[in-house]
């Protein structure tokens, strides 16, 4: 069997065979793409048209066409049989397809499975008795215990972990294994070397001088010259005339260090210390540097990767990239080093180039501006320490005020119960004193009365009408005495709690005092005592009437106990220039000692005497006078000398109400304990019935 290819005419692909320098056709279809030497049998020929799988067999000295294959209709991009006689066919988007051959009819397929694996394209070829595809995610190979394809793994992970495709796959006699890829700006090109170890080295450094392309041919001869063909045209490698050393070692250099857009720190010189000190000692205000850097390798050198880090600063290494040139912004205070690298179309990575910096601090954050600071904070603390310290001084000194003032509020309200404790005993004394007072002064008259009525009931028979007359009259003199006794008592009780109604009104003084007088006109007639008033006619008073009637006439009543016969008892009134009006009842009485003077006014002490007639005297009325003058804001003294008689002065105010009190309090301030108020009564136990008709 001769060469065969196939030629192209227009839309028309025909398949001829070379005979005698001439070519004789064999086949006409519209674009065979592969061409299979069938290894069960030789006489046979696989190959494609557009989407269907036909086949030629060699006889009687002649090609001739079998037809094409039933069943199958899909684009079909590579073929492989087996060992076994099945046909593997790659398709562009469906996988691989598993052809079992029917040996009765050569273009019917027994048996057609499909094996998709998500992976673009599928090209199948054959490796150690093995079917593996070269797919869009690299190499797959076939697992015929679980009838699937798994990703091939035996050349390396790169091949296989999607990160390249695989378009073409060859293992030559000598045991390298080419590898090409459908476009090499994706993947390298080139081929698996064996390292003796049972592994492979990848040599892919020599393809890297092939400009990106589409490869659409790959083909090695049997001698090892590899030929690519592609977009950007046709590449011939011979490796044994290649004698470039693709490991050789190159520089990558740091060519500028500038600050902002004008201030060259560093041109690329090492040796220039003038440079060298900048960047040792750079001030903070040149902190946003550019670095620019160069690599002197000229293959390809548009290809050519850098890869930078300016330690202190970033954390890792950037990725690889064709930039130039690193701008760094407000970089703070401190040491740093700016490290690169380059890494030539051969994937040699050159020395790391590096340049020392150290940035000065600004003022503000220098060792003599931390000094400062402390300082600084060192006054502050000082000065809050002070404040707080005149603070809690002057917290202190209130607190001291303030528990002064409650222990001298203390000290005072302990002194005022001590004192309203003195006053209570004292006025409970005098309670218990005046109680003594009056039960003496009740029982005289009693024991007068009681004498009197027991010489009636005993001599009564033997009495003469004028003996009784004088008994009567006797027990008459006693009984008024009594009711005016009882009466004051009564009325100071009920001033001690209040219950006295205070009404004053507007009256006219001189009509009062003569209402006043005249009850008490015969008892003055028959002590022979002259009963003047001298009080003008235009003084009123704003007064409650019933308490100044009381006031007057305990005043008169007492002048008469004390005036001799003959005597002689007025009453006067005055405005005086405060505005009051004054009054005062004076008398040519017996007089007082100025011992009984001072103690006139008090409760605890028994002032009482008998009148020039003998008549009895307790002093309640004068203490009744002086709480009903101080009822009406006003105030009561006296005047007296022995033998001379005596002057009572009081006042009332004289045109505007009296401030009315709430309650009436004696002389010492503190109200002696409230006298319950009951209407006394004297009961007279008597069997006898002429006595109790008498009574």
């Amino acid at each position: 069997m001769h060469y065969a290819k196939t030629c192209r005419t227009g839309k028309k692909t025909t398949k001829q065979k070379i005979k005698r320098d001439k070519a004789v056709k064999v086949y006409s279809g519209t674009h065979i793409t592969e061409l299979v030497q069938s290894i069960k049998n030789h006489d046979r020929i696989f190959a494609t048209d557009r989407g269907r799988l036909i086949s030629l067999k060699y006889q009687n000295g002649k090609l001739t066409s079998e037809g094409s294959w039933k069943g199958i209709n899909d684009q079909i991009d590579g073929i492989i049989e087996a060992e076994n006689g099945d046909l593997w066919l790659g398709t562009s988007q469906n996988g691989v397809i598993k052809v079992t051959p029917d040996n009765q009819n050569s273009t019917n397929a027994s048996k057609v499975k499909y094996y998709n694996i998500n992976a673009g394209f599928s090209i199948p070829f054959t490796f150690k008795h093995s079917i593996i595809l070269g797919t869009v995610k690299g190499l797959y190979a076939y697992n015929s215990k679980t009838d699937r394809f798994e990703p091939f793994r035996d050349l390396g992970e790169q091949f296989c972990n999607g990160s390249r495709d695989i378009a073409s796959f060859s293992e030559m006699p000598d045991g390298k294994i080419w590898i090409c890829s459908s476009e090499n700006r994706k993947a390298d090109i080139g081929y698996l070397q064996p390292n003796g170890k049972g592994g492979y080295v990848w040599v892919y450094a020599p393809f890297r001088r092939i400009p990106e392309m589409s490869v659409e041919t790959f083909y090695i001869e049997p001698s090892g010259i590899a030929w690519i063909g592609g977009s950007e045209g046709l590449y011939r490698y011979d490796r044994s005339k290649d004698k470039k050393n693709y490991a050789q070692k190159f520089s990558c250099l740091i060519r500028k260090i500038t600050s902002g857009s004008d201030s060259l720190l560093y041109g690329g010189n090492k040796s220039n210390l003038q440079d060298f000190k900048k960047l040792a000692d750079l001030k903070y205000e040149l902190n946003n540097l550019t670095f620019e850097f160069a690599a002197p390798f000229f293959d390809q050198e548009e290809k050519t990767l850098y890869s930078y880090q300016l330690v202190g600063y970033d954390k890792e290494w950037s990725k690889w990239s064709r930039e130039t040139k690193k701008e760094y912004s407000k970089i703070r205070e401190g040491k740093y080093t700016f490290r690169v690298k380059a890494r030539n179309v051969y994937g040699v990575t050159s020395e790391i180039e590096s340049y020392n910096i150290w940035i000065l601090p600004p003022w503000e954050r220098t060792i003599w501006a931390y000094l400062v600071y402390l300082v600084i904070l060192v006054a502050f603390i000082w000065y809050l320490v002070k404040l707080y310290s005149r603070r809690l001084i002057a917290t202190n000194n209130k607190l001291e005020k303030i528990i002064e003032e409650r222990t001298l509020k203390i000290t005072h309200q302990k002194e005022e119960i001590m004192v309203q404790r003195d006053e209570l005993e004292l006025a409970n004394a005098c309670k218990d004193k005046f109680f003594s007072i009056i039960a003496h002064d009740l029982r005289g008259p009693f024991s007068g009365f009681l004498g009197l009525t027991q010489i009636m009931a005993e001599e009564l028979p033997s009495l003469s009408m004028v003996q009784v007359q004088d008994l009567a009259s006797s027990m008459k003199n006693s009984a008024a005495n009594l009711y005016r006794l009882l009466n004051n008592l009564l009325e100071w009780s009920q001033l001690q709690k209040g219950s006295i109604p205070f009404n004053p009104v507007e009256i006219q003084l001189r009509s009062l005092v003569d209402e006043v007088i005249a009850p008490a006109l015969e008892t003055a007639k028959s002590k022979e005592i002259e009963i003047g008033c001298d009080i003008p006619e235009n003084i009123a008073v704003f007064s409650d009437s019933h308490i100044l009637q009381t006031v007057i006439r305990n005043l008169v009543s007492n002048a008469m106990k004390f005036t001799p016969k003959g005597g002689k008892i007025s009453v006067l009134a005055k405005i005086t220039d405060d505005k009051n009006v004054e009054i005062a009842i004076q008398d040519t009485g017996i007089g007082m000692s100025q011992e009984m003077l001072e103690n006139l006014f008090r409760i605890d002490v028994q002032t009482g005497r008998k009148g020039t007639d003998g008549e009895p005297s307790t002093g309640l009325g004068l203490l009744l006078c002086k709480e009903f003058v101080e009822k009406h804001d006003g105030k009561i003294w006296v005047e007296s000398e022995v033998g001379k008689g005596s002057t009572f002065y009081f006042s009332i105010p004289f045109g505007t109400k009296p401030k009315e009190k709430e309650s009436v309090k004696n002389e010492i301030s503190v109200r002696i304990k409230e006298i319950p108020a009951v209407k006394l009564k004297i009961l007279i136990a008597e069997d006898d019935e002429s006595s109790g008709k008498l009574i």
